[in-house]
């Protein structure tokens, strides 16, 4: 377990978060969620490979989604290290009701439509109100 912590600490001590838009990407946040979920081992050692993502957004994600308690991990800043380091190391409870909800790519996307055809973003709360109104719909379940 040591080293696979000090693998992760070692790549995401070569991130620099400098310069990213602070912008929260509700699919890349699936998207990773969704690599956690699926990785054999209880710890990632590198980063998520996400398509169409640079390791930077990825690392900034895998922050947010720290802070916002959906994953078990670690952070990290280094003497000289200008950003923080983050690792995941597996989904918690809040984590895997939020990917239950957002899984199924038909759901997903009819929530996606639903909310942009409104507004420009929304919070995660409403994002599951809105990923469990489809379901529902989908289920046929009032």
């Amino acid at each position: 377990m040591l080293a696979r912590l000090a693998l992760a600490e070692k790549w995401l001590s070569a991130v620099d978060l400098r310069g990213l838009p602070m912008k929260r990407n509700m699919d890349l946040v699936r998207q990773i969620l969704l690599k956690i979920e699926e990785s054999p081992e209880l710890c990632l050692n590198d980063n998520p490979v996400i398509s169409g993502w640079s390791d930077q957004e990825v690392a900034y994600h895998l922050g947010l989604l720290l802070e916002a308690k959906f994953i078990n991990g670690h952070s990290t800043q280094g003497i000289g290290q200008k950003m923080p380091s983050y690792f995941a190391i597996s989904l918690t409870w809040p984590g895997h009701e939020f990917l239950d909800a957002a899984r199924d790519d038909t759901v997903w996307n009819k929530a996606k439509v639903t909310i942009g055809s409104k507004v420009a973003s929304v919070s995660v709360d409403i994002l599951k109100d809105v990923l469990a109104a489809v379901t529902k719909s989908y289920l046929g379940v009032p």
